[in-house]
C-alpha cells in the first residue's frame, strides 16, 4: 500500500507518463493532497489575491499530475484510458457553453439598459432556449462519464495473468 508522502512524490514524478499504473492508494492519496492544498489555496486567495487566482494557479499547475493519475489510475482497474479523456473534454465543452450561455445573457442585459424599451424577439428566446438544452445534454454527458471514471478509481486493480494459469 503506498503512503501518503509516496503517493504525492509518484504523482508530480509521473505527471507525464499517461502509461504507467496507479493503485487505488496511490490515487486517493494523491487525490486528498489536491484537495487540501486547493482548499488551502481557496482561503488564501480570499486573503492574499483578489478573484481566486491562487487556486487557478495551483489548479494548472497540478493540471499534468492530476490528468496522468487519473489516466493510471483507469488503466490500472481494467479499463480504457479514453474514459478520463472524454471526461475532461466534455468538461471543457460543458465549462466553454457556460461561458458562451453567459456572455449571451450579458450582452442582452447590457442591450436592455442601452434601451430599456427593446423587447426581446422571437429568435432571441430561442436561442436560449437551444443553449439551455445544449447545456443540459452536456452537463448529463459530463456527468455520466465522470461518474463511470469514479467507478473505475473505485475498481481494485485488475492483474493480467498470462493465459493457461
Amino acid at each position: 500500500m503506498t503512503e501518503f508522502g509516496q503517493a504525492i512524490t509518484l504523482g508530480y514524478r509521473n505527471s507525464f507518463d499517461f502509461s504507467g499504473r496507479a493503485t487505488r492508494s496511490e490515487y486517493w492519496w494523491f487525490i486528498l493532497f489536491n484537495v487540501l492544498v486547493g482548499i488551502f489555496a481557496v482561503v488564501a486567495s480570499a486573503f492574499l489575491l483578489p478573484s481566486l487566482l491562487l487556486y487557478v494557479i495551483f489548479g494548472l499547475a497540478t493540471l499534468p499530475a492530476n490528468l496522468s493519475v487519473q489516466f493510471r489510475r483507469v488503466r490500472d482497474a481494467g479499463g480504457s484510458p479514453l474514459w478520463p479523456l472524454s471526461m475532461w473534454i466534455s468538461m471543457v465543452a460543458y465549462l466553454s457553453a457556460i461561458i458562451f450561455t453567459m456572455s449571451q445573457q450579458f450582452r442582452a442585459s447590457y442591450d436592455i439598459v442601452q434601451d430599456p424599451n427593446r423587447v426581446f424577439n422571437e429568435p432571441t428566446m430561442n436561442n436560449y432556449q437551444s443553449t439551455e438544452t445544449l447545456l443540459t445534454i452536456l452537463g448529463a454527458a459530463y456527468l455520466v462519464i465522470s461518474m463511470v471514471c469514479f467507478v473505475y478509481t473505485l475498481m481494485v486493480t485488475k492483474t493480467t495473468e498470462a493465459p493457461g494459469k
